[in-house]
């Protein structure tokens, strides 16, 4: 199992399944998200919090918000895996800032 802030878009339109990638993730693919899927496909991973909707895991400053955190799990796992989520309470419970409203990382839960 891979957690991390990989700061990665997956994008739609390819062949998802086959990279590790659920249904639910951004349209648009980043240079992270293509480094990301090189690192599951080689190692024969998914993007477990990929495959359920979740709401995102990252608030920035400027108001804009996306999912660029996920829990990787071996290919033959997924189907072990019930849920996903985003953990806002919590994560608003350990952010350092104070200025009201989310901001920074939400941890992910599968």
């Amino acid at each position: 199992m891979v957690l991390g802030d990989f700061n990665a878009h997956g994008g739609l339109g390819r062949n998802e399944e086959e990279e590790g990638w659920g249904p639910f993730q951004a349209a648009m693919q980043n240079f992270n998200g293509k480094r990301l899927t090189e690192l599951m496909v080689k190692c024969d991973m998914v993007a477990s919090s990929t495959y359920w909707q979740c709401p995102p895991t990252f608030f920035g400053g400027d108001g804009g918000r996306s999912t660029v955190d996920y829990v990787l799990v071996p290919r033959g796992v997924l189907p072990c895996v019930k849920r996903a989520r985003v953990l806002m309470a919590k994560g608003a419970a350990v952010q350092l800032a104070t200025v009201g409203r989310r901001l920074d990382h939400m941890p992910v839960q599968v």
